[in-house]
């Protein structure tokens, strides 16, 4: 009975409003009638019809574009997409009509939101040749945009598009074009969609995960190694390789599904007993001492990636000139690397110190000798320009990511990748090794975090889809989670066997574009483009995720602490620290094995 109460007073102001705007063409006057009834729906039914509109715009857009109707598209796209661009107009200005924000917001597109990328691409389609063609237009053509809502809500959309023949086309969309999930789900939890599949993720909850660490002697020779070891030793050996690997009580696993790199005691780079003995224990009370490295002069080179090595005394620069500069932190001593034939996005050094990787807009990866100051190898597999590149935690086995789509694991040793992650809907912009060498985790602009098995190639979890590209990617020491941001600037922690959401941190304004855990995994710390570096406590041990996330405190706060309101209880998952820089966006946080904090970033005074 509520409902078809609420029908009735809706199908008054309805045909109202389009009589109002009966000179449009019927596919944007039917899209208006499904915007302002969401507007004027009860507030406990809005967040999730909101998500219903963005795919019907765009398939409206391109609904127009189809039938020839270009000028039409375009001032639909410039009239409506407006809410998922900034405002540069003052607050008094809030009350103009949509033609006014349409009109201000063609003049000038500067994303906001998430969804700005696409959004952005589909500002050049204007035929029925770039349908297909475009990026964003291909997507939503070829892919069913998943859209969840509750049963109730789901009944009021229906409802509505029925309720008029001139809605039929928006009905089609929903019918043809997207894939609603209804579902039970508490009125005040936020509506998710994307292009991910429900049941793509259910299916995947069912392979296992071989989460745990690797035990020092499945890459540590003994001192008593021989090159044609007994044959009691090989009988015993061959006997555990034919049991499945499982994690143990202390948390490592049996044995690796890959082959790894073996090194003698005391190897270069490897975990010292030192090292273990100098690190500082972090918690919510003890904070880390954090070193920034700032690039200045930068105007005319552009830094794009920066990495450091373990022990802070190598950084490494990939810039807009096609070089990479390496900065010996000890010596002074710094070089400059030539090869690239283009701009270079991404860098990584290698466990010993002695080798770094490139990937660069020409497509191809290089490996260079940071002794020799020279180019060794060019990897070639990539279609497209290069956006990420990462060493595994022992060497020898590195991932890329870039434009193309999709995720490639290389070994240093040969020229080909061995294997080829396809499976992402976007650019593959962030990848992570997990801590036993088995998986890989990307991130890409279609708004997901995938989890790959090397040993086979298969994607093993899909988080998300979360709001926004993912920039950023860290996997705990103990290699249970994994936490995810990017262009939202919200963090979110998953547990890696069960793919549950653990907590949701929110607090930068901007970009994320690193995160890391400390060596104890207690804190978690991000960087990003909004010139800060904030600690985050996610301590699994104290943890109880609240319904609801803490909320930051202003800049001015004395000494630089984000907490809840006076009287509550410090939450597990509050943010402790914000660190501020001098305008310079923060593209690399990193722990060393002491526990010393690092960060680097170029000095940007237009920030």
């Amino acid at each position: 009975e509520l409902r078809r109460f609420i029908l009735v007073l809706n199908r008054a102001s309805a045909a109202q409003r389009l009589a109002k705007h009966g000179d449009a063409h019927p596919i944007e006057a039917a899209y208006r009638a499904l915007t302002e009834w969401i507007d004027g729906s009860l507030d406990l039914y809005k967040i999730e019809l909101d998500s219903v509109l963005y795919p019907m715009m765009v398939h409206s857009f391109l609904e127009l574009v189809r039938r020839g109707y270009v000028d039409h598209a375009r001032h639909f796209l410039a009239q409506h997409a407006s809410q998922y661009f900034p405002n540069t107009s003052d607050e008094g200005d809030s009350a103009h009509t949509d033609e006014k924000r349409g009109e201000s917001s063609s003049k000038s597109f500067v994303p906001s939101s998430s969804r700005h990328r696409e959004l952005s691409r589909l500002i050049g389609v204007s035929c029925i040749e770039h349908l297909y063609e475009n990026e964003t237009a291909a997507l939503f053509l070829k892919k069913r945009y998943e859209i969840r809502l509750s049963s109730y809500a789901f009944e009021l959309l229906i409802g509505f598009l029925t309720d008029d023949s001139s809605r039929n086309f928006l009905l089609r969309v929903l019918n043809e074009r997207c894939s609603v999930r209804v579902e039970q789900r508490s009125t005040d939890d936020a509506a998710v969609a994307g292009f991910v599949s429900s049941s793509e993720q259910a299916s995947m909850l069912q392979k296992e995960i071989l989460w745990g660490r690797l035990k020092p002697n499945q890459y540590i020779l003994p001192d008593t190694f021989e090159d044609h070891p007994a044959s009691g030793e090989k009988e015993e050996s061959d006997a555990g390789a034919l049991k499945a690997p499982e994690v143990e009580a202390d948390g490592t696993i049996s044995r690796s599904y890959i082959p790894l790199p073996k090194f003698r005691l005391g190897a270069i780079g490897l975990e010292t007993a030192d090292d273990v003995r100098s690190c500082a224990e972090l918690n919510a009370r003890a904070l880390p001492s954090a070193l920034c490295y700032t690039c200045t002069n930068t105007n005319g080179c552009g830094l794009n990636s920066v990495s450091c090595s373990n022990d802070a005394s190598l950084v490494v620069g990939g810039f807009q000139d096609s070089t990479i500069r390496i900065w010996d932190a000890r010596s002074g001593a710094n070089s400059v690397c030539v090869g690239h034939q283009g701009p270079v996005f991404a860098t990584s050094i290698s466990l010993d110190n002695r080798y770094v990787l490139s990937g660069s807009e020409d497509g191809t990866i290089r490996l260079w000798s940071t002794v020799l100051k020279s180019d060794l190898v060019a990897y070639r597999g990539h279609n497209y320009p290069v956006w990420c590149v990462e060493f595994g935690p022992l060497g020898h086995y590195f991932a890329s990511g870039g434009h193309d789509r999709s995720a490639r694991i290389w070994c240093t040793d040969r020229a080909q990748p061995v294997r080829i992650l396809a499976g992402h809907l976007a650019d593959v912009d962030s990848v992570a090794w997990h801590v036993n060498c088995n998986y890989v985790a990307t991130g890409s602009s279609d708004r997901t975090a995938r989890l790959w098995d090397v040993r086979t190639g298969d994607c093993v979890r899909v988080l998300g889809p979360h709001d926004g590209a993912v920039t950023a990617l860290a996997m705990s020491n103990d290699g249970k989670r994994i936490a995810v941001s990017g262009e939202s600037g919200v963090i979110s922690e998953w547990d890696l066997s069960s793919c549950k959401l653990l907590r949701t941190l929110r607090g930068h304004e901007d970009t994320v574009w690193s995160l890391a855990y400390s060596r104890e995994d207690t804190l978690l710390c991000s960087g990003g483009a909004d010139c800060t570096v904030r600690l985050w406590d996610v301590n699994l041990a104290l943890s109880n995720p609240p319904s609801t996330p803490s909320k930051a405190v202003p800049r001015s706060a004395p000494d630089g602490r984000e907490r809840g309101t006076p009287g509550d209880a410090r939450s597990s998952h509050e943010c402790l620290r914000v660190l501020h820089t001098k305008q310079t966006p923060v593209q690399l946080v990193k722990f060393t094995r002491k526990n010393l904090l690092v960060a680097a970033g170029a000095f940007s005074p237009s920030k």
